[in-house]
């Protein structure tokens, strides 16, 4: 596999985590506590959502064929709905203030963390890099992205107090433009791969 495969697909998944959100939305709703506790926090939210990932990765294809659907329409469907996440994060519609709103709980942010486009995107990963071995990219992906967006965390939990909003804003948006490009590479692909068949 070709080194830049994995570049690709780890830029991907760290993109639809979206960590610079998460931090965001981990210091509103642990305002007040102590950063060990954040910190405590922000290691059992990234086991659990590794987790979760993780089993999307290597039994997603599973589950694909279990109800009949193949793995070109999927690559189609997650594409989109990467491309779509990607839209939302260059509009401004996923940028921290309206995320945060909504999140008062820590279930909130494991929810954020393995949204449906996180899950998509380690499934679709497996399915275009890996369709008939064990999918190796999509968990290097995974892993990478897990342990950058803990870092990310931890390092805005201790500069808690100098995050700069708008530089956050514009990466946000940039990724955004990134992430649609991916995605609708992937559509395309899984439309030309269907209309091979």
């Amino acid at each position: 596999m070709d080194i830049y495969h994995y570049i690709q697909a780890a830029v991907t998944m760290t993109a639809v985590i979206n960590p610079m959100i998460a931090g965001v939305m981990l210091l509103q709703m642990e305002a007040g506590k102590s950063n060990r506790e954040k910190i405590i926090l922000t290691l059992k939210t990234t086991a659990l959502t590794t987790v979760i990932l993780l089993i999307s990765a290597i039994l997603g294809q599973m589950i694909l064929k279990f109800f009949g659907i193949s793995l070109e329409v999927f690559r189609i469907v997650g594409g989109l709905i990467i491309a779509y996440i990607g839209f939302k994060m260059l509009s401004g519609n996923m940028l921290q203030s309206e995320v945060v709103k909504e999140s008062n709980s820590l279930n909130d942010l494991v929810m954020f963390m393995t949204s449906p486009g996180s899950i998509a995107a380690a499934i679709t990963l497996s399915a275009v890099h890996s369709p008939n071995h064990f999918p190796l990219t999509s968990v290097v992906a995974v892993l990478f992205a897990m342990l950058f967006t803990l870092v990310e965390i931890i390092v805005m939990i201790r500069m808690s107090k100098s995050i700069d909003m708008k530089r956050q804003r514009l990466t946000t948006q940039f990724m955004g433009v990134i992430i649609i490009a991916m995605g609708l590479q992937f559509a395309l692909e899984g439309y030309k791969q269907f209309m091979a068949l």
